[in-house]
């Protein structure tokens, strides 16, 4: 697997600049880059979108229908399946992501830290 890091500035205040250069640097790598095997892991701050059963509760135009698309299109799949996010009096979520183009890993599991 080839190693790129890509910085972490996507927050929930993050701005349509920095989304808009993640967009663009995922496109890069698989494109114009021609990486095979690519991992992508991190809180991309998605919490409309659910890659389960492939919906986003977001409109077309919108920051995570483009990510979905774009994951879509380059074949990935997100690995995560359970919630990583428990606050109290807040819904169970699943904000930290796994992508990966390549079908040799099928699962990640988590550690219950408690």
């Amino acid at each position: 697997m080839g190693r790129h890091t890509i910085p972490n500035n996507i927050l929930p205040n993050s701005d349509e600049t920095n989304n808009e250069k993640l967009l663009e640097l995922l496109s890069q790598i698989c494109d114009k880059v021609k990486i095979t095997n690519v991992l992508i892991m991190g809180d991309f701050n998605l919490p409309a979108t659910d890659f389960s059963n492939y919906m986003v509760h977001s409109s077309k135009e919108s920051y995570a229908m483009r990510f979905f698309e774009l994951t879509q299109d380059m074949f990935f799949k997100q690995i995560v399946q359970q919630n990583t996010r428990y606050m109290t009096e807040q819904k169970p979520s699943r904000v930290d992501n796994v992508f990966l183009n390549d079908d040799s890993i099928s699962a990640v599991s988590t550690i219950n830290r408690f």
